[in-house]
């Protein structure tokens, strides 16, 4: 195969691109039998007989309650979740989010680690998807949760790994473990494991283990910094990707050292050598036996098929394709193709290569956003190389320092005269090892299945962004501090943002922080209009209400609706009103869903699953490759061995042949 002339964008990425050959020559694998690729596979996942589907809060408690189970059991049944699922270490951080990830699915499929104050509002997000109250407890350098049944509240620690019992038999509270101490010496039962490892400083001493339950003892017994939080996970992100026509996607359980290190992330001058090194390797438990994952996203549309004008997103217009690829559609017009690369797990780099035309007129102009298509930057393209054709063009651009730490990024091209002939997107992201199926020695039956058939819009802002620049209007009194804000007490204000989908809308999900003191006549409320804003409807309020010890927390609501205009906007209206110094939101989380329906006798997907086995010493790889036409499917995997490990899963449409 002479890759420099059949396959000019791949050679590109060989010659130029950071990512492992090994890629690549999937890659090229996989194009023979994608060269006519049939439909799309609306969300597809694998799981196995020893693992969970962490996709959400609402899917682990589906999957580990049980039928007969007490309160109690299902408590302990969440807790050990996140005792094989989440390790300690550094808070994962974003730009477009207020402090640390608190997003159930982001911290546990793209993350897997967070120090108390990520474990603890995850863990609290499971217990309330299983019906429970939970709260939290900061204590001296600790934070830990509680949930209520049976009437009382009670203290499991998933961080530090460890709960006790009182005198009545039942396990502690928060407060009663600080009346006596010494439930910590000498429980009447306790945990297992408990406190295996202590708790880890995660600023001073991020891998040195306290060691010693007399520690956590002092924290609780230190009463007077002890302070209840509004500590609660954020739950709107979704974990859907629907794969279309020449896409595939690679989770893996090693990593390629890129891990996503946006946001307010940082080494304090302090902490010492040993631990600074290990933290600039990445993400690591204390045992050094978990780390994280890389995986690839690759997509590369064919630009000559009518069809792909269906997989264009919003914004494109007056294109065409043809033999020579994607042209303006009429003549002295400019057309406009614009592409849509979204990954659920947190990206940490990406590469776009593109071929043009054989005619160098009037050059496409290409240009990127992060933030839903709100601003755009220029792409610029310093160098084009020969293509593969007389006179056609190609050339690589990095774009790994514009989207490292999003979901979502969008290339606008502006066609002129020249067309463009081929495009291929390759996106690197981070995941959690944990969140992929387990095998184990013996049978493993894996299954293949769907999520809903669903697409999803988005609108994600950080405090740290320019929020009125994605203001879709604005009323008079909101003071100019990247917050919500009323400028005036007792005065109220509003903004509003503007959603689009594809397709008609079925639901939203509206979130954000909230900063607000307790006082009289004080508010913050979202509400939606799908006519332009003629009628608005309710979708959550919040008025005089808050923790005097802790002003700020977080709130989430999904909200399905009948549609009957196939409205296929929505707009999201803050209205807010202060009486005390502090009332405000920060951190917007918008989505907007809608019906991707897959249609079931297309639905075929390529699966490979590569795996590890040890023989003594010897490690041998093992593959399993299948094409799955029904969901779901089971497949029996024998793994021998006296050790199993996954290496990784790749997934991508079978072609329909024609």
């Amino acid at each position: 195969m002479q890759i420099s002339h059949a396959h000019p964008i791949y050679w590109l990425m060989a010659k130029r691109c950071r990512l492992p050959f090994v890629l690549i020559l999937f890659t090229l694998a996989l194009h023979a039998e994608v060269a006519h690729a049939g439909s799309v596979v609306v969300n597809p996942r694998l799981t196995s007989d020893f693992s969970i589907d962490t996709s959400s809060a609402e899917s682990v408690v589906r999957q580990i309650i049980k039928p007969g189970m007490s309160d109690e059991e299902k408590v302990l049944a969440c807790w050990r979740f996140m005792l094989d699922h989440f390790y300690h270490w550094h808070p994962p951080q974003e730009d477009s989010v207020p402090g640390e990830v608190h997003d159930f699915a982001k911290a546990m499929n793209s993350y897997g680690y967070g120090p108390c104050f990520v474990n603890t509002p995850v863990l609290c997000a499971l217990w309330e998807s299983a019906g429970f109250e939970s709260r939290a407890w900061r204590l001296s350098g600790h934070t830990v949760p509680e949930v209520r049944y049976n009437g009382a509240w009670h203290m499991l620690d998933a961080d530090a790994r460890g709960w006790h019992r009182g005198q009545d038999g039942q396990i502690a509270s928060v407060e009663e473990l600080a009346r006596n101490p010494s439930l910590f010496l000498l429980p009447t039962g306790r945990s297992d494991p408990y406190y295996p490892f202590a708790f880890p400083d995660v600023v001073s001493a991020p891998l040195t283990p306290w060691s010693q339950p007399s520690k956590m003892m002092d924290l609780f017994h230190s009463v007077e910094d002890n302070q209840i939080l509004n500590h609660r996970a954020v739950t709107g992100h979704p974990m859907h990707l629907t794969l279309r026509p020449r896409e595939t996607v690679i989770l893996a359980a090693s990593n390629q050292g890129a891990w996503n290190r946006t946001g307010r992330w940082y080494l304090p001058q302090h902490i010492e050598k040993d631990d600074r090194s290990a933290l600039q390797s990445g993400p690591v438990d204390i045992t050094g036996a978990l780390g994280y994952g890389n995986g690839e996203l690759l997509w590369r549309p064919d630009l000559t098929d009518a069809r792909t004008l269906d997989l264009l997103w919003l914004g494109s217009g007056n294109v065409k394709a043809g033999k020579g690829g994607l042209e303006p559609d009429r003549e002295n017009n400019e057309g406009l193709a614009v592409f849509r690369v979204w990954s659920p797990y947190v990206m940490v780099g990406g590469r776009i290569a593109m071929q043009i035309g054989a005619t160098i007129v009037n050059n496409p102009v290409f240009e990127i956003s992060t933030d839903g298509g709100y601003i755009w930057g220029p792409l610029t393209i310093d160098k084009w190389d020969l293509g593969s054709g007389p006179g056609s063009q190609a050339a690589e651009v990095d774009v790994s320092s514009r989207v490292a730490g999003k979901y979502e990024y969008l290339l606008r091209v502006h066609l002129g005269k020249t067309p463009l002939a081929a495009a291929e997107f390759a996106t690197t992201f981070q995941l959690a090892p944990l969140s992929l199926p387990k095998l184990r020695p013996g049978r493993n039956r894996v299954t293949a299945f769907r999520g809903p058939d669903e697409g999803h819009v988005q609108l994600v802002l950080g405090e740290q962004q320019l929020a009125e620049a994605r203001y879709h209007a604005k009323a008079s009194g909101v003071m100019s501090t990247g917050r919500i804000e009323p400028r005036n007490t007792g005065e109220p204000c509003a903004v509003i943002y503007k959603l689009t989908a594809p397709a008609a809308l079925t639901a939203i999900s509206v979130g954000g922080r909230l900063t607000m003191e307790r006082a009289e006549n004080q508010f913050v409320e979202a509400s939606y209009s799908l006519d332009q804003g003629k009628t608005w409807q309710p979708v959550w309020r919040q008025a005089n209400t808050s923790n005097s010890q802790d002003p700020e927390f977080e709130i989430d609501k999904r909200l399905s609706f009948t549609n009957p205009a196939k409205a296929r906007e929505a707009l999201i209206k803050f209205t807010l009103q202060r009486n005390s110094p502090f009332c405000s939101v920060t951190g917007i989380r918008l989505y907007g869903f809608y019906r991707e329906p897959q249609p079931e006798e297309k639905a075929r997907l390529n699966v490979e699953i590569v795996w590890q086995e040890r023989h003594d010493k010897l490690w041998t790889e093992r593959k399993l490759r299948l094409v799955v036409s029904r969901f779901p499917q089971e497949v029996e995997l024998a793994c021998d061995g006296e050790e199993v490990r996954l290496e990784k899963i790749s997934l991508a449409p079978k072609g329909d042949g024609r």
